[in-house]
Formats: structure tokens, sequence, C-alpha cells
């Protein structure tokens, strides 16, 4: 920058003193050019792969000043202006993107740090005036207004991140990568205007055309120096791609091995080595790699398979599994398959025939029953205490014990039913284990006053046992027959009974 400022009028009017020396080809050896250079410039890839690091150190002397007044070469500190920007341009490969601003720390500005913003018109103009590489493209960029003091101490150093150009998917870069970095700057005032009544304004369109004479970098209002310096650089790359499988498919519950390739582009590289891993968006999937690192810089491909496991629970539908193969500096390359799983089969179920039912079990013994009757009792025992019975089980039993009368003697006695036999006393018998008991089988009431007036007739003991918890049953029958010449007399009956 200046050390002597100078009026925007006097600013101009050095301008307009530049076009004349020109259109009066008042040229040295010196030249008329403006006061900025690249000084260096490095380029390469830091993480064994990805983008290339551009790394330009330029510096200024001055916004719009030249080298030289036509008679001597150097930095003219007489003429510039104290406010000003800074172009920057880079030519990069077609499919390469840069980023719309970035940021460089800057010395003898009163900014220490620059920050560029995209300027496509820079880019168009540095297109125009430097043969643009095959297949390449200009990117440009302009900074803030900033000011300095017009020496050579002003300047920067630029950093700047260029990826390297997409290619299809699972194929590398092949590199090289050739790059082209431009400098430039121009004035600005906060006041004045050029020689074409154009204010300084750093809003102001760029215009880097030069309509009077070819290959200088004047524009047409002599207030832009678009291109001071240019360095060229080229970069043997090294690129690695993941080529993912075609389309697989697995069951539920099942794995498959899906056969990955890693294709490189570079020479033979000892530190490319690469750690590996795996992940699925099947939630509970396992996906393995085959192995955990690998370099593939000793071949242009490496097959490289991994095992996908789809849980049993899995929904059927497409799922990804992507690989990613990480070099020591951080750069990554990755690769992503689609694997389609399926329900498993539907278990067959092979029908089976019913068992055969249990045989049935064994009947079981009836009950063994035994019953006696006291034969020579007396009628009138049996009338006043019951006729002696003995009931007999051969194991745990009720007995039901009967006394019954046929109908006719019943109907002469006043107490038939319409039944062939007349119930005339019942007892219950109970035997807890296997025995016998003897028992009084007592006439009901009625029976015992009329029966006493019959003269002959037959009695009946009927015993039914049960089994106690179940139902086999056992049933006995004894009869007692009465004489004819039977005698009741008083209050004594005769003993009577025959058998």
């Amino acid at each position: 920058m200046l050390t002597c400022l100078m009026t925007p009028a006097q600013v101009v009017s050095h301008l307009r003193r530049r076009r004349r020396l020109l259109v009066g080809a008042l040229l040295c050896a010196g030249g008329l050019s403006a006061c900025g250079s690249i000084s260096s410039q490095t380029a390469l890839q830091p993480a064994t792969i990805g983008p290339v690091q551009v790394q330009t150190t330029f510096a200024l002397c001055g916004f719009g000043a030249y080298e030289g007044d036509g008679y001597t070469t150097g930095c003219e500190t007489t003429y510039g202006a104290p406010t000003g920007q800074v172009l920057l341009g880079y030519e990069v490969p077609v499919g390469t993107t840069l980023p719309t601003s970035f940021s460089v720390p800057a010395s003898g500005f009163s900014d220490t740090t620059l920050t560029f913003s995209s300027s496509p018109a820079y880019a168009s103009a540095l297109a125009v005036q430097y043969t643009t590489m095959p297949g390449s493209q200009w990117f440009g960029y302009i900074s803030q207004e900033t000011s300095g003091a017009g020496s050579s101490g002003e300047g920067g150093i630029a950093t700047q991140q260029i990826p390297l150009p997409a290619e299809p998917a699972g194929t590398p870069y092949p590199g090289p990568l050739a790059e082209v970095t431009a400098l430039g700057d121009r004035i600005t005032a906060d006041s004045g205007t050029d020689n074409q009544g154009n204010t300084l304004s750093p809003d102001r369109p760029l215009n880097c055309q030069d309509s009077d004479t070819a290959g200088t970098s004047l524009d047409l209002t002599g207030t832009v120096s678009c291109f001071d310096d240019s360095k060229d650089a080229s970069v043997a790359t090294e690129d690695l791609a993941v080529a993912p499988p075609t389309a697989s498919s697995v069951q539920a519950g099942q794995s498959t091995s899906l056969p990955f390739t890693l294709n490189w582009a570079g020479p033979a590289d000892p530190g490319a080595s690469f750690t590996l891993t795996a992940a699925s968006t099947a939630a509970g999937a396992t996906v393995t790699p085959a192995s955990a690192t690998v370099n593939p810089s000793s071949a242009a491909s490496t097959p490289l398979a991994v095992t996908f496991a789809a849980p049993a629970v899995a929904p059927p539908g497409n799922y990804t599994v992507t690989l990613t193969a990480t070099s020591p500096g951080g750069a990554a390359a990755s690769g992503t398959a689609t694997v389609a799983v399926s329900a498993p089969p539907a278990a067959s179920v092979t029908p089976q025939a019913a068992p055969p039912p249990p045989p049935a079990p064994a009947p079981l013994p009836p009950v063994v029953e035994t019953m006696s009757v006291a034969r020579s009792t007396p009628l009138s025992s049996i009338l006043d205490h019951g006729l002696p019975v003995t009931i007999g089980c051969n194991e745990a039993c009720l007995t039901v014990v009967d006394l019954l009368i046929y109908q006719p003697p019943a109907k002469r006695a006043g107490i038939a039913r319409a039944v062939p036999t007349v119930l005339i006393g019942r007892a219950y018998v109970g035997h807890l284990s296997k025995g016998k008991t003897t028992i009084r089988l007592r006439l009901y009431p009625v029976a015992r006053t009329d029966i006493i007036h019959l003269a002959r007739f037959t009695l009946m003991v009927r015993t039914t046992s049960t089994q106690v918890g179940g139902g086999r049953t056992s049933a006995l029958l004894a009869k007692l027959h009465l004489h004819p010449d039977c005698r009741v007399g008083g209050h004594r009956v005769q003993p009577c009974i025959a058998f």
C-alpha cells in the first residue's frame, strides 16, 4: 500500500497516465503490470486419498500499483490506492466443486483475515485471459475491502481443499490432478470515479476486459489488475473406490456373503493401510468384513467379502449394507449394496394320527355279600324287636336291608299298594371294612299293628350292598313263610314260622 496516500482524484489521474503510456506504446523491459505475485505454492494429498490441498503464498505492494513507471522496475509506491480488494482464481478439473467462500490469514493489511466470496465474473475473465486446459473449469473469488501500507509486506497464505473429481460408482479417480492459481486486485475508494465515470465502490461489478492492449492486466477503467500472477501444479493422486456387488437376497434368520471390490488408482503405497468397517440399515443385523484392515495399493482391484446375517425377526424388505475403508489420515471411501430380505418358508406340518384311546379299565369284581336270617325267631319277637339279620361284605360297603310282604296278604291286611310287594321295614348298614354285622330289622308301625290279623303270609328280606366310593352292587333275598295253623291269642303270638 502507499506510504503517501493519494486522494481519489490523484488515483484517477495516475490511472489515466498509465492508459496514455499504453496507447503511446512507451513500454520498457519492466513492462506495465500490477505489483502482485505468487511467491510459492505447494500441492499434496495429506490423507493418502481424498482432496488435494493447495497452499498459495501471495504478496501485493499496493492496490492498482505496477512495477516501474515505464523506465524502472520494482514496486512503485508513488502510485496506488489506499484501499482495495484481492482476487484469487483456481482452475480445476470439471467434476470438482469448490466452496462458495473461504478465509485466508493475512499480514500487512488492516484485516488479519481476508474473507473471499465467489465471483463468477472473475472466473469468466480468467477463462478468457488464460488458455483453459481441456476438461477444466475456473472458480473466481474476491475479498472484502481492506487497506495496507503499500509495501511488499502485504500478503497472505491461501489454503484450498480441492476434492477429486467424481467418477462413476466403484471407479477411482485416475489422476493426476492439474491445477492453476491466479492472483489479481482492484482499487476501491469511498468517493470519486474512474475515467469511465464509475464509482469505486467495492460492490461495483468486476470488469477485467482490456480493449486497448491485448495481454495487459488493465481493464477499461484502469482500476483493476486482474491477472497479476499465476502458478500451476500437478499432483499424482491416489484414490480408492469401493465397488458394491449387484443386488443380493437372503431369508430372515440366514446369512449371505456380499463380494465387494476395492479399486485402487495410483502407485503402490506401503502407508496406504485402510481400516474396514461395515454397517446395515437392518436393525439387529450382524455385518462383518472378511478383514479388519487392508492395503489395496498393491493391486488395481482387491476383492473383499462382507458377511451379512439377517435377524430372524427382520420384516421382509430391502436393506443396505455399507462397507467403509478409512485411511490413516481420516479420508474414507465407501460402497453400498442392497440386500432383499425375504420371510422364511412356512414350517411344514406333518399331520399325525391321533393316538389310540387308552384301554378301558378292567371291570372291578362285584361286592361279595352274605346275609342270614334268624329263622327260629318268634313272630312276637319280630313284631316287638325286629327280625335278626346278619349282613357281611368282603370290603367296605353300604347295605340297604328291606322287609317285604307280597301284595295279596297285604291287601287283606289293608296295607297293600299298587306294587307286587309292599315294603314294611327298612334298615341301613355300613361296613368300614371287610366283616359282618347283625341288626334287627324292625317293621313299620302300621305293619306291626295290622299283620297279626293274618292267618298265613310270607315275609321277604332283601339286601342290596354297594361298594363305598363306587357303583358295584350285590343283592340277596330270603323268604319266611307263615304256617296256616298259626294262631294269635291275647298278647302272645305263638311261634309258627316255617321255612
